[in-house]
Order: C-alpha cells, then structure tokens, then sequence
C-alpha cells in the first residue's frame, strides 16, 4: 500500500495528502486517470500469473475515490 501511495504521489506531483493546486486539476486528473488504468493492467496481468494481486484487490487498494 505504500509503494502505491509513493508510486502515485510521485506520478501525480501531488502532496501527501493527494492536493494538487487548482490550475492543474485538469492535468491532474488526465493523469490520475492513466495511473488508475496501469495500475489495474498490473492487477489483471499478476491475477492472469495467478499472482497475490487481483484486479478487486486492486480496487480496493486505490487511494482515491476517482477512477
């Protein structure tokens, strides 16, 4: 969980907390979208190995409420 938060933190330029100022919400967003979608590639390629990691896991894992 906190690689994730660390991978998305990182990915996103957003503080701790997930903030990001307002002029680059939109920016933010269409990569927040991005990171959702390679993040649930990740799940579904671990779940397909027979991997820990599924793809209702995963949902459950991500930080944000948008998806």
């Amino acid at each position: 969980m906190q690689k994730l938060k660390m991978w998305l933190k990182q990915s996103l330029n957003t503080n701790s907390d997930g903030w990001v100022p307002n002029e680059v919400w939109d920016a933010a967003k269409d990569a927040h979208k991005a990171a959702y979608e390679e993040w649930i590639q990740t799940a579904r390629a671990s779940e397909a190995r027979g991997d820990d990691l599924t793809i209702v896991k995963a949902d459950k894992l991500w930080s944000f409420d948008l998806r």
